[in-house]
């Protein structure tokens, strides 16, 4: 069930098992660190850190019972080993050589005690060290996924108000040309910002579907509008047209 992350199922089934073994004195330790590990890694799946930290304690404090335990028994062995080949060379030793033979023995003892115990610690603080990174790593990628996503949002709504600022300014400024330019058809203002783009007679027309003669006709309008407000009495070409384009855009910016 774990395997498959089916974390309700597993916990179902361990409530279970813990149920029958857990409050027996008679369990296995091997078998309670067993159930705590499985508590821990469901848990675990389930992003509940703080029961999965509180398995994780239960699961190292059987392990180290265990280990205990496995020491006690060979240190049991080698001290009855020890006993009994004592008992036979004080037969057959003097009393010096059974007092350096002892001292041997001890300074074995302690020396197998003391690295049993070292490595304990060592493999305990080892396994505290790797679970508080990966708990520590999974905090971070959630916070950092939390920032990108906030980050995301607030972009979308800069680029949403700049298109909406963009779609006003524009709006403002083609109603600016049509009023001071005195144009009252709105095909003839696209005419003289084609013009202002440099896009070719052709090019428009084609664009816009219409032959080429009306968008002669509508550029003859345009000029004539443009002379009037201009006071020009020279002839009209898309040159002149674009100058007054930006001039007018210029006009329109310092005094917006």
């Amino acid at each position: 069930y774990i395997d498959l992350r089916k974390y309700e199922a597993a916990k179902k089934l361990l409530f279970e098992i813990a149920t029958d073994t857990l409050n027996q004195d008679i369990v296995s330790l091997e078998l309670k660190a067993n159930i705590y590990e499985d508590f821990y890694m469901v848990y675990k799946g389930e992003k509940d850190y703080k029961k999965a930290v509180k398995y994780l304690e239960k699961f190292k404090e059987s392990h180290d019972s265990i280990l205990i335990s496995q020491r006690d028994s060979k240190v049991a062995e080698i001290e009855s080993k020890y006993e009994t080949e004592k008992k036979e060379k004080e037969l057959s030793l003097g009393r010096e050589e059974i007092k350096e033979q002892k001292l041997q023995k001890q300074k074995l003892i302690i020396s197998v005690l003391f690295l049993s115990i070292l490595f304990i610690l060592l493999f305990v603080a080892f396994i505290q060290l790797y679970h508080r990174n990966r708990i520590s790593k999974l905090e971070l990628r959630n916070t950092v996924n939390e920032i990108e996503k906030l980050k995301q949002k607030l972009f979308e709504i800069q680029d949403k108000d700049s298109k909406q600022n963009s779609f006003h300014k524009e709006k403002e400024f083609k109603a600016f040309l049509m009023s001071k330019y005195d144009i009252d058809k709105l095909h003839i203002l696209e005419v003289w910002e084609g013009i202002a783009d440099g896009i070719s007679r052709k090019d428009f027309a084609i664009k816009n579907n219409i032959s080429e003669n009306t968008i002669k006709k509508w550029r003859n309008e345009l000029y004539q509008k443009l002379k009037t407000v201009t006071n020009c009495n020279s002839r009209y070409s898309d040159k002149n047209a674009a100058i007054e384009y930006f001039k007018a855009l210029n006009h329109y910016e310092n005094n917006k």
